[in-house]
């Protein structure tokens, strides 16, 4: 019978500590990537160019359709193959995970754009404003205010998904978990600590994302 035993795990709790310092700092600059590149990937899918939503549209497709192991490990080590060009592993792991949210993204700040009622957008131009005004104070916090709790979610599997980055030599957290277990040989007691301190990242998210929809139900 197998024995547990958590206490060998105490000497390496700095270790978890800069694992997990790691992991948010990865986390949350790949949300921004993927935010910006959500962005434009809509505007691209909602322009009348099919210069701009035939590529778009390709895009998002393919990275939809790629593991997203699969793309961190091209990025790392495909585009200094091809282009000569190193990227530094965390560069890699923000832009990979970016990308690939991002094309998820994208498709929601799509449908949250869309949903805007186009009787608002009408008065506000029958009030004499161009189409750029009516987009930045009307169109763009209206959406705003639909995308929010679905993006929040999306960060939640960002967070989890940011695990992957380890095989890019990362020291996240599930890299400084897997050196505990090289030195220890507590791998179950390890991947269990790894794994309640992603739970308690994403409880933590998943309740503020709860009340973030709850406020925002409330104001509309």
């Amino acid at each position: 019978m197998y024995d547990l035993h958590f206490e060998a795990l105490v000497p390496y709790a700095p270790l978890l500590l800069r694992g997990l310092g790691v992991t948010l700092y990865v986390s949350v600059f790949a949300l921004l990537v993927g935010i910006l590149s959500g962005l434009l990937l809509a505007f691209a899918r909602l322009s009348r160019f099919p210069l701009l939503t035939v590529p778009a549209y390709l895009f998002i497709d393919f990275i939809r359709g790629v593991p997203l192991l699969v793309l961190l490990i091209f990025i790392y080590y495909g585009v200094s193959i091809f282009t000569g060009i190193n990227i530094p592993a965390i560069g890699a792991a923000v832009g990979g995970l970016g990308i690939f949210y991002g094309a998820y993204m994208s498709e929601i700040f799509r449908a949250g754009i869309l949903a805007v009622d186009k009787g608002q957008t009408e008065a506000a131009v029958a009030l004499g404003m161009t189409r750029m005004r009516v987009f930045q104070r009307v169109t763009l916090p209206h959406a705003f205010r639909t995308v929010l709790p679905p993006i929040t979610n999306s960060f939640i599997s960002l967070v989890k998904d940011s695990s992957l980055v380890s095989v890019l030599a990362i020291s996240d957290l599930t890299r400084e978990g897997q050196e505990i277990v090289v030195a220890t040989f507590r791998a179950f007691e390890a991947y269990t600590a790894i794994a309640l301190v992603y739970y308690a990242i994403t409880t933590i998210l998943s309740v503020f994302s709860t009340m973030l929809e709850r406020r925002i139900r409330r104001g509309q």
